[in-house]
């Protein structure tokens, strides 16, 4: 069998699987730079792969440029060599390779560069730059507050409704999220005097509404607010929604309590 009818057979057989779409075409994508580097070492049918070829191919993916002239990432790479593995392994247990040139290739998962989060001074700097005596920059304080504890999308999607009695916000999963002090008087002076002055029809149900319509604020909107507020703060890196619940997290994780090792032989039940 050729590499072409191979190819078309394994990649109905992922179809048939349930594989997505865009997968299908990135598992083409690699089968077709297989392919290419196999033309290109003279081999004419799949049988005769090796797994010299294989190394070959993989380094091939080292060195080589890719688009624009910049080598593939290491998880581009991985990805790679996991479809052309699979590739084969497939077509070995169909009969059409004798051999399974890739029962020696390992795989190891690329390791995931470190995330570059904010500094507490980061989002003091940012807090600065509120606006909290006019309704946008109540709004602005409010949603801010919050994204230490929730996530944009969860904060967008929540109608008044979901605002309890004693400073609890309603989320989508059922549950009760107890506010804390800032982010409880934030989002009660933005209810109280922020949002009245951005409603334009009295059945929105919004709990955070756009400044030109009075409908409920987007998600677009909200990376262009933060965005500007970062920028106005100085900050190094581009303010988002996403870096700041990830920053706020972790910064709860290293200010919180750690729980004291004990030392020495435990003591036994206490005697009274």
């Amino acid at each position: 069998m050729s590499w072409v009818a191979m190819q078309q057979a394994f990649l109905r057989h992922r179809q048939d699987q349930g594989m997505t779409a865009s997968t299908l075409v990135s598992c083409r994508r690699w089968l077709d730079k297989l392919a290419a580097f196999c033309r290109a070492e003279e081999l004419e049918e799949p049988e005769q792969i090796t797994p010299e070829h294989l190394r070959g191919f993989h380094q091939s993916l080292l060195w080589r440029p890719g688009r624009h002239g910049r080598l593939y990432a290491a998880n581009s790479v991985m990805q790679a060599l996991w479809v052309v593995r699979t590739f084969l392994r497939w077509a070995h247990r169909e009969g059409l390779l004798a051999q399974d040139p890739t029962r020696d290739l390992l795989l190891k998962r690329a390791a995931r560069p470190p995330r570059l989060l904010l500094s507490a001074q980061d989002l003091q700097a940012v807090r600065r730059q509120l606006e909290p005596s006019t309704p946008l920059g109540l709004r602005q304080a409010a949603f801010f507050e919050l994204l230490h504890l929730v996530p944009s999308s969860e904060l967008l999607s929540r109608d008044l409704e979901h605002v309890e009695p004693r400073d609890r916000l309603r989320l989508s999963d059922g549950q009760a999220l107890a506010l804390e002090d800032r982010p409880a008087r934030a989002l009660t002076a933005y209810l109280q005097s922020g949002r009245p002055f951005l409603l334009r029809q009295a059945g929105e149900r919004a709990l955070f509404l756009g400044a030109r319509e009075g409908t409920r604020l987007s998600s677009v909107r909200v990376q262009q607010i933060l965005r500007a507020l970062g920028l106005q703060a100085g900050l190094e890196l581009q303010l988002g929604p996403r870096r700041l619940l990830q920053s706020a997290r972790a910064l709860a994780d290293a200010f919180s309590r750690p729980r004291l090792p004990f030392e020495g032989p435990w003591p036994g039940p206490c005697r009274i």
